[in-house]
């Protein structure tokens, strides 16, 4: 398929909405992890107390439609000589077993310490905060780095 043709443009452009969405809400919980404690709690427990399901959905469907864009490209053979390319595809890989293995657990934490029965404990939740907003600007910077490849495409 032409990447000219009106479906790949589609493709391409629900590929990075996908990644926009879904890493766009880890970045946010990493902001939304520092206002934990100050400027307006209640906000930021809503976020953490959520599930955001689709989000989670996103990051994934992000690299699937990646992998279904490449699939479809005429030029398949000619595209994977490219050296950004291979390194935007390991980046994605990295980036999603840190926001599966680092991130989302981390998450989770957080949630089940602010629905706890008991009295929150407000120094444990400044620290998995603090360590959220650490973690989101690795997300942030790995998802950027991927971003920058595939728009710019050195050596194309």
């Amino acid at each position: 398929m032409n990447p000219n043709q009106p479906l790949y443009v589609v493709l391409l452009l629900v590929h990075a909405g996908a990644a926009l969405i879904g890493f766009g809400s880890i970045g946010l919980g990493g902001f939304y992890a520092t206002r934990l404690d100050s400027v307006d709690p209640e906000e930021s427990r809503r976020f953490f107390l959520s599930k955001r399901t689709v989000a989670r959905v996103m990051v994934v469907v992000a690299g699937v439609l990646g992998l279904l864009l490449l699939a479809l490209n005429s030029n398949r053979s000619a595209f994977l000589g490219y050296l950004w390319l291979r390194i935007a595809v390991a980046d994605y890989l990295v980036l999603l077993a840190f926001v599966i293995l680092g991130v989302w657990p981390l998450e989770r934490r957080i949630r089940e310490s602010l629905t706890e029965d008991q009295e929150v404990d407000a120094k444990a939740v400044r620290n998995l905060a603090a360590l959220m907003m650490r973690r989101s600007v690795v997300v942030d910077v790995l998802a950027s780095i991927a971003l920058l490849l595939m728009v710019t495409q050195p050596g194309r």
